[in-house]
């Protein structure tokens, strides 16, 4: 493997991993919300 093919695979995961968190974030602040209203 190429270290560009390396970096591509490091940067896919992050994005992966920023997608998840954002979608467990919302999930949870929509939990807040819904609980405090």
């Amino acid at each position: 493997m190429t270290n560009a093919q390396i970096i591509l695979l490091i940067d896919n995961a992050r994005m992966a991993v920023d997608d998840f968190n954002l979608k467990k974030w919302r999930s949870i602040m929509c939990q807040v919300t819904s609980v405090s209203m």
